[in-house]
């Protein structure tokens, strides 16, 4: 099975465990950026929210250059008359890649939230990453930020396919099933770690639908 036969389509399967992981916290899309704020490539999702620390925004951004692919996401923050500041960001990359680059936000994996109630809200996103030419999981990053915190997991996607019932069955070229890795900071804060878990089990399907 290659990928020619196969047309790609990240999508969130809500089957089993895995379900749509929502903002608990309200937001607002944002199609133009506030005047001073700019950021590096082409916007991909932006998103503003109000929390007790004043007015926040988060920016995520993609370029793509002859030498490969870099995605970035920036939190900003402001408060009263004060001019927008960086209090966050996570960058990464693809490059020098001679097969298929893959480097993107995964759809729906940007969320807002206030998990541990201290009028502080957190933003969370997933992206998948891979250079390579056959079918397989792409490398799978997942980050809890709160201002300049990060909190990660790592691991891969798992490919699933549906069937002609509706439903869905796991690739063989996904490989055996692996734990993702918690950094440790995630894992000693709970209410984080809790959420962190279900929004991975979400964010890691890919679903594959034959042309």
């Amino acid at each position: 099975m290659t990928m020619r036969s196969l047309v790609l389509a990240i999508s969130l399967l809500t089957c089993g465990a895995a379900s749509a992981v929502e903002s608990t916290m309200p937001y607002a899309v944002v199609k133009r950026l506030p005047r001073g704020v700019e950021v590096e490539g082409a916007i991909v999702e932006a998103r503003s929210f109000s929390d007790a620390t004043g007015e926040h925004l988060v920016v995520v951004s993609h370029t793509d250059e002859p030498t490969g692919q870099s995605l970035h996401v920036v939190h900003l923050a402001h408060s009263g008359a004060e001019p927008w500041r960086i209090v966050g960001h996570v960058d990464d990359e693809v490059r020098d890649c001679k097969k298929e680059a893959t480097l993107q936000l995964v759809p729906g994996a940007l969320v807002v939230t206030d998990l541990d109630s201290d009028k502080h809200d957190e933003v969370s996103f997933a992206w998948v990453k891979s250079c390579r030419k056959e079918l397989g999981p792409d490398a799978l990053v997942l980050v809890l930020m709160e201002d300049d915190a990060k909190y990660t997991m790592h691991g891969s996607t798992v490919l699933m396919a549906k069937r002609r019932d509706g439903t869905a069955q796991q690739l063989t070229e996904s490989g055996p099933a692996r734990p993702p890795i918690i950094d440790a900071a995630l894992a000693k804060l709970k209410p984080f770690a809790t959420f962190a878990t279900s929004a991975w089990e979400a964010w890691k399907v890919q679903l594959y639908v034959r042309e």
